[in-house]
């Protein structure tokens, strides 16, 4: 009788472990324009600048910023924004943007002169709409780029990582033709990111 106690015991710890270890990909979603600096210090993101700020002391961190996305987000008119992000190192974030005629084709420019482990790569061939990437299926996992809408001069930024396609949350428009797997995209696997450490001296104001 104890060993059938103890292995029904055992059995049940077994149970309740397993229950709170899987329901461990416990997420996060960023809505608020405040957050916008934040999202980008988030844990785990495949492809960042590596670009490491030095401070005048000698003191360095490294600030993983996005080549792609804009700086900041002050004093630009956002239509949309979110940041979905959960312990797996899965990411989903998207901005829209909508430029007046100048400021789009400056923002356009911008992201045109993009490089780094070589020049930024632009197609009208892997979405609903010619774009600027910075990383396509890169690893077979994620993908940063920029969707451009000349008629609404609107600009979507997109990164995805590790998302299964049924669970990517914003609409299919937005996705690179292809897209399978965890951030497959059939055909091609593509960054600028891969280089070494860069240093960028600052300010110890900063």
């Amino acid at each position: 009788m104890k060993k059938a106690y103890r292995f029904l015991l055992s059995l049940l710890t077994v149970v309740l472990m397993l229950t709170f270890f899987g329901g461990c990909n416990y997420e996060e979603i960023f809505t608020d324009l405040n957050t916008y600096p934040d999202i980008f210090q988030l844990a785990g993101r495949a492809v960042a600048s590596e670009m490491y700020r030095q401070m005048d002391d000698g003191t360095r961190y490294n600030d993983f910023a996005s080549l792609l996305f804009p700086d900041t987000i002050t004093g630009l008119n956002v239509v949309d924004y979110y940041c979905i992000y959960d312990y797996s190192e899965r990411f989903e974030i998207f901005l829209s943007v909508q430029y007046t005629p100048k400021d789009y084709a400056d923002e356009t420019d911008r992201l045109s002169a993009v490089k780094h482990n070589g020049e930024i790569l632009y197609t009208t061939e892997h979405f609903s709409y010619p774009a600027y990437a910075t990383a396509l299926g890169y690893n077979n996992d994620c993908s940063e780029y920029a969707l451009l809408d000349e008629e609404q001069c609107c600009i979507y930024y997109v990164y995805l990582q590790g998302l299964r396609l049924r669970d990517v949350r914003m609409p299919a428009e937005y996705l690179p033709y292809g897209y399978s797997g965890y951030g497959r995209v059939e055909g091609i696997n593509f960054t600028i990111y891969n280089t070494p450490e860069t240093y960028i001296p600052i300010p110890s104001s900063y």
